[in-house]
């Protein structure tokens, strides 16, 4: 067990035993031992504590009647009238809705240290752990230390916070950190909205520009005097205008308002700072210390006016081999230079890094973190952060078992790379290849923020000459094989990482680490650790070594290509773990061996000789550069590479199975495609670029980029319902189901031991499904390619046609369509078995998943826009991010309010109304606008609509209402960021909140449609009236949904929940809801196979008031569908929310259970932990997944693979042709955003992004590019 250090809980003072404290807190304490308040940061909203059986109710919300205003004359419960239908459940009392209090954050707690030692604890000199020193100190030194007298062999010491308000609490083992980030964090710090009134980027301090550099400049570079926070620009006008300037490649709308905006109005800007200015001066003056390359021969001098980071120009040389050819060794070998390899040092640009101001967010020191769940004795380890991942713990932990021998604090760094190729341009198709490098100690939410700039591009890589063939046969007399041409690429990108890597002070960074400041001013040694290489499936080839497409396909262990199949069974569960890739002493001695051969014996580089040597595993004789650098230090680089959720499933796996459902579609009946096309354009959006309008037909795959995938299948199961036959549509729509969970659990950004369960339950269900799609649908058709595939196969034809000097004309019409079927044998499938091990020991997906890298790319490409675009364009390329990159540090971008708009005179707002809504306080449960300017006469209003079924029951008792255009619902997230909804009657109208008449069993929501957002002014004069002042009164007219209860839904049934609107008769069909009881909006799909009808509101009703986006325009719906469904996939939040267990969802747990039994989270085996966060016992876990990969008898183990999965001999699977049409042309359309646009000058995270209600919904149209990651 913990011991807890004594202290004083009203002013938090700790002391060496209970006698000093009880001492204090009699004579001493402030606060004289009265309670201290626990909400510090918002204490006008009072806490929410929990008991054994749910939430307390905290704070009484006022609840709305049909009158809306006099709540001493409303009834309790008032009778639904349900449409008239069979099979449909008894009549039963609408209530009140649930009263909803959401959690808010207050703060982190503050360290609270408990040590757990193995023997007797040791008196120690102090318990409070290292300050930042207000001068910086020579060393920072560590507490261990001061326990030096202990056999650390023997003694662990463990370190726990105090749960905070979700009941995280994080433990430490053998360290304290000198510093936490999180210390002094609170709700400001969990936003991710961006019209919230806080930041998550830290600002920047009083430290200068040019000493976040770590430079100063020389007399020479600017006029005005050294030490000038503007420098190297004239003035702060100057650089206010420059700075500007390179924040955009092209003109646009943005571009003026942001020079309006950022700069002329800018308080210190100046217009007579302004005379004599010319441009070309300024960057020169710029240019002037920023610049420095270097090559082998010419290494740079270091001066205090240059970068410590700058770039560096060098060639790479590799060995030519040549089948018959033989040389003495290797060195005799011709050598094939390649030119044009730009890097920076990757040691340089981290000692940068921990000297610019968001260094004050890094995390120093691993962790884990639990949850104590409320009412619930389980404890459940958490994972989210690379600081909290298993793999980090293991670093750490080789870290102490070789302990540096000075008192400096030791921090693991671990670094994350991320390469990819990228189109510049479509037109001459220009393509640059970058490297990324992001540190891990840096909290995702803030890192993966554009505006962070948390990816530093370290390389541009240089492919294979065009001139290769050529100079390959001078140096050799003979043409390269297409094998040879494939071994020179993987020589070439080892060269790079060689050059890149051997440098000794990076290597003594891994080895013992090197002493370096830090941004506070203190010197701690950091260690570096190559943390994971994120790549696709391509590159990874590149860096592993291994062959491409070949039968061992897998980066992480030996399976065997026929073997995918059995994915999520036991044999392949356990085949994962018995039979990982290893890099070895063996491994690279076979290498090395196979070098031989090559070089001296003359041997193909695929020959059999070669092939037995390697031994299997489809290794290639290339020398790792990670492995021949870092290896003799214990470091297994095949550790480096983790899954890629991109590439693997939104363009892997759901892309084949999405392809050949519409050869299925297209088999069948021709108007089958136009029907999904139709469908899925219905699909209504969903939250700020959560799931994007669709305005094109799907089926005819334009550019579709992996962002377009996900939101294809997130509405899936709606949209391929009844499409098919039986039984055929049963199997689709499990399969589609199963996906999506996957799908949704893989991208979750927090996880507990529960999700990971569950995702393992879930891949175990999605191999069965597969199993069956395969055998059962799939067999029954003869399915042909479709004509986006036959026009790709002819261009490829012609391609391979023309590279062997044979000019061939083919008309993609007059060839016949060939036959194509569905392979589930792919190294992506195979990937998917992966997830559940890989989030414990890498973090969460969204860690390292490629998009992050895809996104960085947008940066790239609107730098490429200010080069000369000639041949020498990297080198320009290289000097553009050192500009953009010295500019943008000290920009600040105001938060944006809206525009205000003409006033206009309706019931409901109109299009052109606007109402600015203010950035609002996070702590609030909600926000509409105080503007009282959109108001309606009542008397008129009820005059005008008597006949109106939406108005019979409406009763006003004041002659006046003030319409709202839109709210914003703020909720606390499932991982305990606050966030916001933003709910618009006429394009974003659907919400949910807790039921009021839930028994055990029941569904726990409504849903309702709001038809109108106003406010009353109000005077109370009832008996208990305690004050004759008037209050504002909010209020949502809203239109109730149904939860269908007969129609089986759910997890086990493997279907979307089922609702219809209430009949107009119905005299609960509509009311009036408090905003405050609101949980959050929700995305309600229509059941396109049921049909429309306007049996259940006339076609002219002023509640009707949903606009649909029809062929660009807004067009207000005369009908209802028959039945919707909730699109519980629609975002990572809904999905916690209709699956239970979210740690940010405190205030629905209990009521959610319903959804944790449905989905059998409750029937679980957790791992159990002891009092120092260590696993107990995990020997159930082999039952565990005994269960879920229980083999099926009288299915075959292993199934027939034809020539086209085997890839050899017949057609090439979809993968093949995916990664070869990479290779070949890089098309680029494979990425998370659109190349055409990626470009633009909008950040991925800007603050305007566009109409906030919703109503211009799809942005690409207006020319902008929206990448924020949104909702999901």
């Amino acid at each position: 067990m913990f011991h807890s250090i004594p202290c004083c809980v009203p002013c938090e003072r700790e002391f060496p035993d209970i006698r000093r404290r009880n001492i204090h807190i009699n004579r001493y304490c402030p606060y004289n031992g009265r309670k201290r308040v626990q909400n510090t940061t918002n204490p006008e909203i009072p806490d929410v504590q929990y008991n054994e059986t749910g939430p307390e109710e905290g704070i009484k919300l006022e609840a709305m009647a049909t009158d809306g205003l006099d709540n001493d004359e409303r009834e309790n419960e008032t009778v639904i009238e349900q449409p008239d239908e069979e099979q449909r459940r008894p009549r039963r009392t609408r209530k009140l809705p649930g009263r909803y209090q959401d959690l808010v954050v207050s703060s982190h707690s503050a360290f609270v240290k408990n040590v757990r030692v193995v023997a007797d604890t040791p008196d120690a000199a102090s318990d409070t752990h290292t300050k930042i020193p207000s001068e910086p100190p020579e060393d920072c030194e560590i507490e261990q230390d001061d326990r030096s007298d202990i056999d650390s062999t023997l003694h662990t010491f463990y370190y726990q916070t105090q749960p905070n308000d979700f009941g995280l609490f994080r433990v430490y083992e053998a360290a304290l950190p000198s510093t936490d980030p999180e210390d002094t964090h609170g709700v400001d710090q969990a936003t991710d909205a961006p019209t919230f009134t806080s930041s998550t980027v830290p600002v920047d301090s009083s430290r200068t520009f040019s000493q976040c550099f770590g430079i100063k400049l020389s007399n020479d570079c600017t006029e005005s005097p050294q030490a000038s926070e503007f420098a190297p620009f004239l003035n702060f006008t100057v650089f206010l205008l420059m700075s500007w300037f390179y924040q955009f490649s092209r003109t646009s709308i943005h571009m003026l308002n942001s020079l309006v905006r950022d700069v002329l109005f800018h308080p210190r800007f100046q217009i007579s700072e302004l005379e004599g200015f010319h441009a070309g001066d300024e960057v020169r003056r710029r240019n002037s210390h920023l610049d420095r390359t270097s090559d082998d021969d010419n290494e740079p001098v270091h001066s205090p006016d240059v970068p410590l980071n700058g770039w560096y120009q060098t060639n790479v040389s590799i060995p030519l081999p040549r089948a018959g050819k033989r040389f003495c060794n290797e060195d005799h070998a011709p050598i094939l230079t390649i030119d044009g390899l730009w890097y920076r040092k990757p040691l340089e640009v981290i000692k940068e890094g921990f000297l610019d101001p968001l260094s004050a967010e890094y995390h120093l020191k691993a962790h884990k973190v639990f949850w104590n769940r409320p009412g619930d004795h389980s404890t459940q380890c958490v994972y989210g952060e690379v600081y909290t991942s298993d793999r980090m713990l293991e670093m750490e932990g080789e870290m102490r078992r070789n302990p540096p021998l000075d008192n400096v604090e030791t921090v693991v760094v671990p670094v994350k790379l991320y390469s990819d190729s990228t189109v510049l341009s479509t037109i001459g198709n220009i393509t640059v290849w970058p490297i990324y490098l992001a540190l891990g100690n840096l909290s995702k939410y803030i890192g993966l923020r554009p505006s962070s700039f948390s990816d530093n591009h370290i390389a541009y890589i240089p492919s294979l000459p065009q001139s290769i063939k050529r100079e390959y046969r001078r140096l050799l007399g003979k043409s390269p094989t297409p094998q040879v041409l494939s071994h020179l690429k993987h020589e070439l990108m080892q060269a790079i990482w060689f050059m890149i890597l051997n440098d000794e002070e990076l290597i003594e960074a891994f080895k013992t680490g090197i002493i370096v400041p830090f941004f506070d001013g203190v010197q701690r040694r950091i260690m570096i650790r190559w943390f994971t290489y994120s790549a696709d499936y391509v590159e990874k080839v590149l860096l592993i070594c291994m062959c491409f497409l070949s039968e061992y396909l897998c980066p992480r262990c030996f399976v065997k290509k026929y073997q995918v199949i059995q994915l999520g069974r036991m044999r392949d569960m356990q085949r994962r773990i018995n039979r990982q890739r290893v890099d070895d002493a063996a491994r690279r001695d076979r290498v090395e061996r196979a070098r031989v051969l090559i070089f001296k014996r003359g041997r193909a580089v695929t020959s059999d000789a070669v092939k037995n040597l390697l031994g299997e595993g489809s290794w290639t004789p290339t020398r790792n550069s990670f492995s021949m650098l870092f290896a003799e230090h214990g470091f297994d680089y095949l550790k480096m590479f983790p899954n890629d959720l991109l590439h693997e499933i939104e363009i892997g796996t759901w892309k084949a199975i999405f392809l050949h459902l519409l050869r299925l579609l297209d088999t069948m009946k021709s108007d089958l495609l136009d029907e999904l096309d139709e469908r899925y354009i219905q699909i209504p959006p969903f939250g700020r670029e959560t799931i994007r309008r669709i305005n094109r037909n799907v089926s005819e795959l334009k550019r579709t980029t992996a962002r377009e995938f996900e939101d294809y299948l997130q509405t899936a199961m709606v949209v391929f319902d009844d499409l098919l036959p039986e039984p055929h549509n049963k199997i689709v729509l499990d399969l589609l189901f199963d996906l999506a969970s996957f799908h949704a659990y893989a991208k979750l950004r927090l996880m507990t031991d529960s999700c990971v369960l569950s995702l393992s339950k879930v891949l175990s269900d999605f191999g069965d499904s597969l199993r069956k799609f395969y055998h059962k649908t799939c067999g029954d058709f003869e399915t042909k390619e479709l004509e986006k595939e036959q026009e790709k196969r002819v261009r490829r034809h012609v391609r391979a046609q023309e590279r062997r000097g044979v000019a061939e004309f083919l008309d993609p019409e007059s060839e016949k369509a060939q036959s194509r079927t569905f392979n589930p044998n792919t190294s992506k499938f195979h990937a998917m078995g992966d997830y559940a091990r890989g989030i414990p020991y890498y973090g969460t997906t969204d860690n390292y998943s490629t998009q992050a890298g895809e996104h960085s790319h947008t940066r790239t490409k609107r730098l490429w826009e200010r080069t000369s675009k000639n041949r020498n364009f990297i080198s320009q390329l290289a000097r553009a991010e050192r500009r953009e990159d010295y500019l943008r540090k000290k920009l600040t971008r105001p938060v944006l309010t809206g525009k205000i708009r003409p006033r206009r005179r309706n019931f409901t707002t109109e299009i052109e109304d606007s109402e600015p809504l203010p950035p609002c306080d996070p702590c609030l449960p909600y926000q509409v606008t105080n503007s009282q300017r959109l108001w309606e006469d009542i008397p008129s209003l009820v005059r005008d609509n008597e006949d109106d079924p939406a108005m019979r029951k409406v009763i006003f008792v004041d002659k006046r209402i003030y319409k709202h255009k839109y709210l914003r619902i703020n909720r606390t997230t499932y991982d305990m960021r606050r966030d916001q909804d933003a709910v618009n009657p006429r394009t974003h109208p659907d919400v949910m909140m807790l039921a009021g008449d839930t028994e055990d069993g029941d569904h726990p929501y409504w849903y309702a449609r709001v038809i109108s957002i106003f406010h009353v002014r109000v005077r109370y004069l009832g008996s208990h009236s305690r004050a004759l002042k008037e209050k504002r009164m909010d209020i949502l007219w809203v239109r109730w949904y149904r939860y269908d209860a007969c129609y089986d839904s759910g997890f086990k049934a493997k279907r979307l929940h089922r609702l219809h609107f209430l009949d107009e008769s119905d005299p609960t069909a509509f009311g009036f809801v408090d905003p405050a009881q609101l949980i959050c909006a929700v995305h309600i799909l229509p059941g396109f196979m049921y049909g429309r009808t306007q049996e259940y509101l006339c076609a002219n009703s002023i509640a009707r008031q949903y606009r649909q986006f029809i062929d660009g325009e807004y067009e207000l719906e005369t009908d209802d569908w028959k039945y919707y469904f909730v699109g519980i996939f629609s975002s990572r939040d809904l999905f916690m929310r209709f699956r239970g267990g979210g740690i940010g969802h405190q205030s629905t747990l209990e009521y959610t259970k319903i959804f944790e039994t449905d989905a059998r989270v409750d029937n679980q085996s957790l791992l159990e932990y002891d009092s120092d966060g260590n696993v107990v016992d995990s020997s159930f876990l082999v039952e565990e997944l005994s269960e879920l990969g229980d083999d099926l008898e009288h299915e075959e183990d292993v199934i027939e693979v034809d020539d086209e999965m085997m890839g050899s001999n017949g057609s090439r699977s979809d993968e093949d042709e995916w990664e070869i049409d990479r290779l070949e042309d890089e098309d680029g359309s494979e990425g998370y955003v659109d190349d055409s646009q990626a470009g633009s000058d909008e950040d991925e995270d800007d603050r305007d992004l566009g109409p906030e209600d919703g109503e211009v919904e799809d942005i690409d149209l207006m020319g902008l590019e929206s990448l924020g990651y949104g909702g999901y």
